[in-house]
């Protein structure tokens, strides 16, 4: 049982901390004081404005989501099955190779290729000297 978030083992130290505080003979007359102070602020009609609101807050996604149509969007979109996707080894492969293609190139392309890259470097003495050696 928790009152305001407010176990029973904190309520009693609580009260213990008040008895040495106040002692016994004003604790009676603070209470009194205290839940007269709470009745007042409960039954002013700021407190049913607070509590109303409050409500409002709590409600106000639902309340959106009604006006909104989302409920009806998310059964539409519940209703609705994707498709199934046969992702075997042979189709996967297919499908795969579908959108990876090697591009096709004429002989004046495969020409201008060669053209623009450029010859390699001839091999310095180190490189032949340890070719020469193996």
């Amino acid at each position: 049982m928790d009152i305001l978030g407010i176990g029973p083992l904190e309520i009693v130290f609580i009260l213990v901390i008040a008895l040495i505080i106040f002692g016994p003979n004003d604790l009676v007359q603070t209470g009194k004081s205290a839940g007269k102070f709470l009745r007042k602020i409960v039954k002013s009609p700021e407190w049913g404005t607070f509590q109303q609101a409050s409500k409002e807050v709590r409600n106000l996604p639902t309340r959106l989501m009604r006006e909104a149509g989302i409920d009806e969007l998310e059964n539409e979109i519940g209703s609705i099955k994707p498709p199934k996707v046969n992702l075997s080894k042979n189709n996967l492969d297919a499908k795969i190779s579908s959108w990876v293609t090697t591009p096709v190139m004429n002989d004046s392309e495969i020409s201008a290729q060669t053209i623009s890259t450029p010859p390699a470097s001839p091999p310095t003495e180190t490189e032949t000297e340890s070719e020469s050696e193996s």
